[in-house]
């Protein structure tokens, strides 16, 4: 991870390259930046003495919205579930909000007014970024005939409106929920 103000002299890096891959996203957060890793998350102020690792987290990144205060990113393990967590930008403010037994292949989050919806291969949830907050939506995709591969979503007054394939029709009609 590096830092620069356009110029020689201005360009320093903040972080080596990590053994575990590359930074997947990089989120402001005010006067500071969080930094998604693969499986960490670290945050910079932009100078190299305030910039360190935050946590570490169970599988692998997915995606991050800022929701409020807080940011919220997803995580994809190994035996196919999707964990939301919740982070203020320290290690004791972050924390796993729930495991779904659902994944996603792409970044699965879409903001819409203060909450966030997850989009995963099988289900919809929605959270306002706390345990009591997250909840299922839609049960099951299948149930309504939709495939949800490659969707493409938007968030959309206080909802969502996305795009998806439906069995046995030539074009992928618009939904919204």
């Amino acid at each position: 991870v590096w830092r620069t103000d356009g110029t020689r002299a201005g360009t320093f890096q903040l972080l080596p390259r990590s053994p575990h891959g590359f930074t997947a996203r990089i989120v402001a957060r005010g006067r500071t930046a969080l930094l998604f890793f693969d499986d960490r998350i670290a945050t910079t102020d932009g100078t190299v003495a305030g910039t360190r690792e935050v946590a570490s987290f169970e599988g692998f990144f997915k995606g991050a919205e800022r929701l409020g205060d807080a940011v919220i990113f997803a995580a994809s393990t190994s035996n196919s579930t999707t964990d939301l967590w919740r982070t203020d930008g320290t290690s004791a403010g972050t924390r796993r909000v729930a495991r779904i037994q659902d994944y996603s292949f792409v970044d699965p989050l879409v903001p819409s007014g203060e909450r966030l919806f997850v989009l995963l291969e099988n289900s919809l949830w929605v959270t306002d970024g706390s345990e009591d907050g997250t909840r299922r939506a839609v049960a099951s995709w299948y149930d309504y005939g939709i495939y949800p591969r490659a969707l493409q979503a938007i968030g959309y007054r206080g909802g969502i409106a996305f795009v998806a394939g439906v069995r046995g029709s030539p074009g992928p009609p618009v939904y919204a929920v």
